[in-house]
């Protein structure tokens, strides 16, 4: 499917289950999302969407642009060329939630972007991408994202794992996960961000681990950071196991 304009596919229901399997998305032409789901008004939405083995490429805006309280499943997804490869937020007062496996996000603006959310995330990469590999921004005050990151791979990105940015509470939790060759840094807590890092491996990047401004930088002391530019800046809190 290639629209010449606007959404390749709008899902606009509520207390729904929906799936989308197998699909090959291009918006080369000019499309602006891949799959967008705007639920309608009725809060919550309690609707269940599920993104199975589809290939979203070419996209100025979002690959799946889920905007509305929900909650989305994603597994064996490839999303190349687009603004955001997957974009998690939620209405006001309702968070989604997302649970996501084998992702491969390459070429894209940003891969992973988590506003008003709850998302896990595993066994996905994300490579190339011009801004950001995996993201929970919280851009609203009085939002917050929630991401976690098991056993992913951040590789040539602007920035690898990023926690804050936004007016709203960013917390990241990466675990098992390779951050390289970024451009800049590889993990980061920033404005509004806390990190927590375990049994991480972190190298041939512009900065590896990274506390600024109010971010909150955790490690559980398992992580190899070795082989980058600057290996740490700001103060990384070191705790042990429970």
């Amino acid at each position: 499917m290639a629209p010449t304009s606007g959404d390749a596919i709008t899902v606009n229901v509520d207390n729904a289950l929906v799936v989308l399997r197998g699909l090959t998305l291009n918006g080369s032409l000019g499309g602006n999302n891949g799959i967008t789901f705007t639920g309608q008004t009725a809060s919550p939405s309690n609707t269940r969407l599920y993104v199975e083995n589809c290939v979203i490429s070419g996209f100025s805006g979002n690959g799946v642009n889920f905007v509305r309280d929900g909650t989305l499943f994603i597994s064996e997804l490839i999303a190349r060329e687009n603004g955001t490869a997957i974009f998690v937020d939620g209405s006001t007062g309702l968070p989604s939630s997302a649970s996501i496996d084998h992702a491969l996000m390459e070429g894209n603006f940003d891969g992973l972007r988590v506003d008003n959310a709850t998302v896990a995330i595993r066994n996905s990469v994300a490579a190339h991408n011009g801004d950001t590999g995996f993201w929970a921004h919280a851009n609203v005050s009085g939002t917050t994202a929630d991401l976690s990151a098991d056993n992913c791979q951040a590789s040539h990105n602007g920035d690898g794992f990023y926690a804050g940015g936004g007016a709203g509470t960013s917390r990241l939790m990466v675990s098992n996960s390779v951050a390289s060759s970024s451009v800049s840094y590889a993990i980061i807590a920033i404005t509004n961000g806390t990190v927590r890092a375990s049994n991480n491996t972190v190298t041939r990047n512009n900065y590896g681990f990274v506390q600024a401004s109010n971010g909150v930088f955790e490690s559980r002391g398992n992580n190899t950071v070795r082989g980058n530019n600057t290996e740490t800046i700001g103060t990384i809190t070191t705790f042990g196991p429970m």
